[in-house]
Parts: C-alpha cells; structure tokens; sequence
C-alpha cells in the first residue's frame, strides 16, 4: 500500500478534490465490508499481498483471483486494491 507521502503526491498528481482524498481514504484505511464466503460453484481463498501488508480475500478462481494476479503483475502502476 502507498505510504501517506506517496498517497498524497499520487492525489495531487492526479489533482484530486480534498472530497475524493477523503473518500479513498476512508476506503483504503477500513476493514473489509464483509468476510467472503463459499457456497454452490464458489470457493474461498486468500491471496498474499506483500504489496497491500495484507491478505486479500476473495470467492471465485474464475473471476476474482485472475484480477488479483493480473493487478500485481502490473507492478508499479498497480496502487493497490480498492473493492
């Protein structure tokens, strides 16, 4: 995850509002909204994140997890998760 110096050049590079800093804040800085669960054709997982200092959950090998390899195979470009 960005440090906050590193958070607030990315938010003036991009000439954000103090509004949408605020609101990616308080997405970035809370826990998830929900625990992910399994159930019919659906399965649970976590996903190492070195680059978030966390693990990342998700439900699905189809859809999820591809997205959480492709968005850390970006590298640098990639600034984190944000759903």
């Amino acid at each position: 995850m960005l440090s906050k110096e590193a958070f607030e050049q990315w938010c003036w590079q991009l000439g954000l509002s103090d509004q949408a800093k605020a609101v990616i804040t308080q997405i970035r800085t809370s826990p998830p909204a929900r625990h992910v669960q399994s159930s019919a054709g659906n399965v649970s997982r976590t996903y190492p994140s070195i680059k978030m200092g966390c693990a990342i959950q998700f439900e699905s090998h189809r859809d999820e997890l591809p997205f959480a390899y492709v968005t850390h195979a970006l590298g640098p470009s990639s600034r984190g998760f944000l759903w």
